[in-house]
């Protein structure tokens, strides 16, 4: 059932202890129609279309830092065969290196639709980068977070990213956000914790890739994701 839709409620009553000749005269059906509400900032099942909130109108923060708290909605990996890392720059490898659940793939893809220039556009400007990663957190981190994380992935101002591309460094934000909305207490959670496979693959990752030729903007990416 789509959350904007008016509700209807219906109501039957009968008065059993009164004669029969009175009961159809008592007996009544209401129908109470509540008047059509929008839920805005809230985030909607994959059925339902998000509609942004107005400029000026932030959502209440206790309905948006509860969406993109986990470390299992995704899944950083490292190839089998480690000579696929050469010559790879960080983006290439959360193009191909980033497993993301289902659910956060559609929401993804739902801004990075709604964030293009025109509908026939294939790619993501830098400006629209920015303004695309503030939308998937809602606008609840600041700008300064955005390009922090841009630079992990060695996005300058002239990078154009396409879809594939905006999945990764998406996926790649919530991770290290994660740990800007939480509290020491929260950690022990089970979203919190990263995947048993994603810590088998970065178990010992240096002594992975030694004699391999990883960039250094690369392997500082290794690192921050091994810290988060």
């Amino acid at each position: 059932m789509r959350r904007d839709c008016a509700v209807k409620i219906v109501f039957h009553f009968r008065l059993e202890r009164m004669p029969k000749a009175h009961r159809r005269k008592v007996s009544r059906r209401i129908e109470v129609q509540l008047p059509q509400r929008k839920w805005k900032g809230i985030p909607k099942t994959e059925d339902e279309e998000y509609e942004p909130l107005p400029p000026g109108k932030p959502a209440a923060p206790w309905l948006l830092t509860r969406f993109a708290l986990s470390k299992t909605s995704c899944r950083f990996e490292l190839p089998i065969d480690i000579k696929r890392l050469e010559a790879m720059t960080p983006l290439d490898y959360l193009c191909q290196f980033c497993v993301i659940s289902k659910r956060r793939s559609m929401w993804y893809s739902k801004v990075f639709n709604r964030s293009k220039s025109s509908r026939s556009a294939a790619s993501l400007t830098f400006q629209e980068l920015q303004n695309a990663l503030l939308d998937v957190h809602f606008h609840s981190v600041k700008d300064e977070q955005i390009t922090n994380i841009l630079k992990v992935a060695c996005i300058s101002t002239d990078h154009t990213v396409n879809k594939q591309q905006f999945l990764g460094l998406a996926a790649l934000s919530e991770r290290l956000l994660v740990s800007s909305f939480l509290t020491y207490d929260a950690t022990v959670d089970y979203g919190m914790q990263r995947s048993v496979l994603e810590d088998t693959d970065w178990t010992a990752w240096r002594w992975k890739v030694e004699g391999v030729s990883v960039s250094p903007e690369l392997r500082h990416l290794f690192e921050t994701i091994e810290e988060s």
